[in-house]
């Protein structure tokens, strides 16, 4: 479950970065 939960969180990450959001991607983590 913990893994499944990192995945969807780099995708969200990846989904981000895709859009021009680096900065909101750093301050998710």
């Amino acid at each position: 479950m913990g893994k499944y939960l990192v995945t969807k969180v780099v995708h969200f990450c990846y989904g981000h970065r895709l859009m021009n959001h680096p900065g909101r991607c750093r301050h998710l983590h």
